[in-house]
C-alpha cells in the first residue's frame, strides 16, 4: 500500500474545539477510502510575510 502525507492549513480565526473538529472529519473522509495512521498536530505557527 503506498503511503501518503498531507498538511492542512486551517486560518487562525478557528478555535481550538474547531480544530479538533476539522481534524476529526479530515480523519473520517480520508478513512472511507484508506487508512490515517498517525495525525501530528504541530501548534499554531505565525507566518511572516
Amino acid at each position: 500500500m503506498n503511503k501518503y502525507e498531507s498538511v492542512i492549513i486551517i486560518g487562525q480565526d478557528v478555535t481550538e474545539e474547531g480544530i479538533k473538529a476539522l481534524i476529526a472529519r479530515f480523519t473520517d473522509l480520508i478513512n472511507t477510502d484508506g487508512k490515517v495512521e498517525n495525525v501530528q498536530e504541530v501548534g499554531r505557527k505565525k507566518l511572516d510575510y
